[in-house]
């Protein structure tokens, strides 16, 4: 982590990718996340809406952005670490300016399969238009490819 956290710090967004298990982020993700804690102080200070949070150590630390699947259908499955990833911008005295969540994971497992390819080409240019964006304009916008 001692060479991380410098690097973390001097980036302009960090971006956590990883999948959804339960619910929620995979206890390598969160353990990676908690030892981050040295980027902020150790003392608390109270936010503008009355709610408490470590006090700032950096001037500025990165903007966040968050790209996960989930083996389950549907998007009602991130919402737990949607909130995670809010809540974890709004501790860093940042925000969040992209959160891509694709549910039915499994059919990343097709990729050999020709009925399939068309639709994981779709998504793959989705993504690469996503992460452009992201660099030039530090932001995603919800307009699709």
């Amino acid at each position: 982590m001692d060479d991380l956290l410098p690097r973390f710090v001097a980036s302009d967004i960090a971006v956590f990718a990883c999948p959804v298990y339960f619910d929620n982020i995979p206890a390598v993700m969160k353990n990676f996340i908690d030892r981050l804690t040295p980027v902020l102080v150790p003392h608390f200070e109270e936010d503008e809406m009355g709610e408490y949070r470590h006090a700032k150590r950096y001037e500025k630390l990165p903007k966040l952005a968050v790209i996960s699947n989930a083996g389950l259908p549907g998007q009602t499955n991130f919402e737990v670490e949607s909130l995670f990833f809010k809540r974890l911008a709004r501790t860093f005295h940042t925000e969040l300016v992209a959160e891509i969540y694709r549910g039915e994971g499994e059919i990343f497992r097709g990729k050999n399969n020709i009925m399939l390819k068309p639709l994981l080409g779709k998504y793959k240019k989705t993504l690469r238009c996503a992460g452009r964006e992201l660099v030039e304009n530090q932001t995603l916008s919800e307009k699709k490819p």
